[in-house]
């Protein structure tokens, strides 16, 4: 294979067209519909709720009274 003059532009490599799948929507394209606000919202409560659980847990384990 013979060096590329320098300024001259390398050609393309030979490569098969990659055939992709159909395009669908993903988990971050529900933010752009709203319905990923909800489902962030969600979340946050459920994890809120499992930290004042282990929270109440910790409490009781050490005696203490909510």
């Amino acid at each position: 294979m013979s060096p590329v003059p320098v300024g001259q532009p390398v050609p393309p490599s030979e490569e098969p067209p990659s055939a992709e799948g159909p395009l669908g929507l993903t988990f971050a394209d529900g933010f752009q519909f709203g319905c990923g606000f909800m489902l962030a919202v969600v979340l946050s409560m459920l994890i809120l709720f499992l930290v004042l659980v282990a929270l109440a847990l910790l409490l009781s384990v050490i005696g203490l009274s909510l």
